[in-house]
């Protein structure tokens, strides 16, 4: 089913790496002709450079909120969400686009395609505290266009969940209720964590789940090698096994990455840009986007980290 949809078509890089590279490089390219843009019309500007590595920091932070958002909402929502906020970033850029912006309509879509009921739209987004509220019909819009209308995701969450439940049915595995809630605790947070960056995009949501799965036993010491039920798991052949590694070391490198602090640098850098523009120099969005340039970034981090009430 994966194979013939428009995410494996349109957003999946699996053994596509390439594709991907040219899609960052198209960026990293637009980066540059702005701010060359900028120095031609301002050659004393002090300009810092704000690049891709820079847009990773700020939208991972920005993920990190949709993740907080998301809470009271099955995984689901949540995987949608952020995958439509990272599928219309990926086609477009930080300096024409503010992505708090973004944040509620992506939420509001995953909600709709979903199919989870809302009863009240704009109780939904006062509890969110969206500032661009009023301009939610074009935002939605710019979002649909951009991911092609691309709403169908398949996500990480659900082979995991499958095979939790399936390993929690087993009657040979004689699971203590208290370790297995720690397994299925830790799986969740270890799969969110593959969320940053475009980690979800390369590798196969199968193996993230696996890899997830396999992780939080070894984190929670888990005697799993005594269990028959969960022998296979001791034989991955080697591409499993290095795609299982790959994903290891992705989650303990986030896990100690300062993604707020970093975040703050990165905005300090955007807001550098937009200091040094020429006031009546938006630069422009692709065609089919409305040229809503973003309001001060810095404020965006005070803003985004207010959670929603319980």
């Amino acid at each position: 089913m994966l194979e013939h949809s428009t995410q494996y078509i349109n957003w999946c890089f699996v053994n596509k790496e390439k594709d991907l590279e040219n899609l960052k490089q198209q960026k990293i390219t637009k980066y540059r002709k702005i701010y060359q843009k900028v120095l031609n019309k301002n050659p004393q500007a002090e300009i810092q450079l704000f690049g891709i590595d820079d847009e990773n920091v700020i939208l991972n932070f920005y993920v990190s909120q949709l993740v907080q958002t998301c809470q009271s909402f099955p995984l689901k929502v949540e995987a949608a969400a952020i995958s439509y906020f990272k599928r219309f970033f990926l086609k477009t850029t930080l300096l024409s686009h503010d992505p708090k912006k973004y944040l509620f309509p992506c939420v509001y879509l995953a909600l709709k395609t979903e199919e989870i009921h809302i009863d009240n739209f704009e109780h939904l987004a006062r509890q969110f505290r969206d500032p661009f509220f009023a301009q939610f019909p074009d935002t939605e819009q710019d979002i649909l266009k951009v991911i092609n209308f691309d709403l169908k995701i398949y996500n990480p969450y659900t082979p995991l969940l499958s095979l939790l439940e399936r390993l929690k049915e087993d009657e040979k595995i004689k699971w203590d209720l208290e370790k297995f809630n720690r397994v299925y605790n830790e799986s969740i947070k270890i799969t969110r964590i593959c969320f940053y960056d475009y980690l979800v995009f390369e590798v196969p949501h199968g193996l993230i789940s696996l890899a997830a799965f396999l992780i939080a036993l070894k984190r929670t010491e888990v005697e799993w090698q005594s269990m028959p039920a969960l022998a296979d798991f001791a034989n991955l052949n080697d591409d499993v096994r290095a795609e299982v590694e790959r994903v290891q070391l992705f989650v303990e490198k986030y896990e100690v990455f300062g993604i707020k602090e970093e975040a703050i640098k990165a905005l300090k850098k955007l807001k550098n840009y937009h200091s040094q523009k020429p006031k009546d120099d938006f630069v422009k969005p692709e065609k089919h986007h409305h040229p809503n340039p973003p309001s001060d970034p810095q404020n965006a981090l005070a803003n985004a980290e207010k959670k929603p009430p319980a």
